[in-house]
């Protein structure tokens, strides 16, 4: 460490518009010397850099009981180390897994040196309906991607399908009871959400 002790001389006297003398010191002369620093950070030179991904996640919807696939593909000197979250709590890191111990019937397989790494919810149900974020990070920094997983249910489906039937009944059972008025009335945007 450098210890920097400026000497102050005074000037000579200097006259201010008020007629008062004062003694103003010059500018002090300040020499720095360089010193190695122990937390000096790693050079740029090196080849090194921060992470990015080249594929970041992307929402996905799934059925109920199908697989659920998020997949990213990511670059950085050092290579970099990953985590996955699922609504922010940490479920896998590559410098330790904690899939396990968080959430049931997910898996990560991961190729840092490749720069590839993959979570799968092995069989999705409508628990799964979370926010993903995939994290990588090295000393020079870190990025981040995130995406959504909606799950269809059974429920939903059926609730969906039952919608659609129950308009596309009352139209044809307006019509059947009332033709006079039916034939003023156009029910095709009705049935057209109706699934084949």
């Amino acid at each position: 460490m450098t210890v920097v002790q400026p000497s102050l001389p005074l000037s000579a006297p200097t006259q201010l518009a008020s007629a008062v003398e004062v003694g103003l010191p010059p500018e002090p002369q300040v020499t720095m010397q360089a010193t190695p620093s122990q937390h000096a950070a790693p050079s740029a030179s090196a080849g090194n850099q921060s992470p990015a991904f080249t594929l970041g996640l992307d929402n996905q919807t799934v059925t109920s009981g199908d697989a659920a696939v998020f997949t990213v593909f990511f670059q950085g000197r050092p290579a970099p180390s990953v985590q996955w979250f699922i609504d922010g709590v940490l479920v896998h890191s590559s410098d330790r897994t904690v899939v396990g111990d968080v959430v049931d019937g997910v898996e990560v397989v991961e190729d840092i040196e490749r720069g590839t790494s993959t979570l799968t919810i092995l069989s999705s149900t409508t628990h799964n309906e979370s926010q993903y974020t995939c994290r990588v990070h090295n000393q020079w920094g870190s990025a981040f991607t995130n995406a959504h997983l909606f799950v269809l249910g059974t429920l939903r489906l059926l609730s969906s399908v039952l919608s659609y039937s129950t308009v596309y009944i009352m139209a044809l059972t307006f019509e059947l009871y009332e033709p006079s008025l039916a034939k003023n009335r156009n029910f095709t945007h009705l049935s057209n959400n109706v699934p084949a």
